[in-house]
């Protein structure tokens, strides 16, 4: 029920942002769907958590760079993601395409949160024999050896319930990575 409310204001939002012209009622209405958007991703959250699929399904493959681009605008601070070099050619295939920009909306978000607000996060992307390798690079503090082979356990067998709370997008990762066979390591 949630999704659903978030995803008509979403849709409603986007409908008045069409007919506005004035360009501050134009930035405020940006504002309040950006805020939306990001509240559709938290409750996506709380369904992947929940065991639920999403029922978003694209008719079509979708370009890397596009996913990206759609991935960064689901978190806080969108301005602060920046693409490197993304090999041309690679595509999403349609039925992964909302779990991929969701995986990638969490790293961001966590690369953007942990490192100075000051920094620009990195993302490239190239292709390695029949995979893509999705690169994102961050000027963040890091963790410790130890904690970094405790979460990338975690990301490669998902556990049922969701552990630390303040790791609630590392599950989310996990269970929409192994969805779709994807492989997530966090590295130093």
């Amino acid at each position: 029920r949630g999704a659903r409310l978030t995803a008509v204001m979403v849709s409603e939002l986007d409908t008045v942002q069409r007919d506005e012209a004035d360009p501050v009622r134009m930035k405020t209405l940006f504002a309040l769907d950006h805020l939306a958007v990001r509240m559709e991703r938290n409750t996506n959250n709380l369904l992947v958590l929940g065991g639920y699929g999403n029922a978003r399904v694209r008719s079509a493959d979708v370009g890397c760079s596009t996913v990206i681009v759609a991935a960064a605008q689901q978190i806080e601070r969108f301005d602060r993601v920046s693409l490197g070099v993304i090999e041309s050619g690679i595509g999403i295939t349609a039925r992964a395409v909302h779990d991929v920009a969701h995986i990638l909306a969490e790293l961001l978000d966590n690369a953007t949160r942990y490192s100075p607000p000051d920094k620009q996060v990195g993302v490239a992307v190239w292709r390695l024999w029949d995979r893509a390798v999705v690169q994102i690079v961050d000027e963040g503090v890091g963790i410790t050896a130890e904690r970094r082979a405790v979460h990338n356990a975690a990301l490669l067998e998902p556990q049922a319930g969701i552990g630390d709370v303040r790791s609630m997008g590392l599950h989310v990762v996990a269970r929409l990575a192994a969805r779709h066979g994807i492989v997530v390591e966090l590295r130093d």
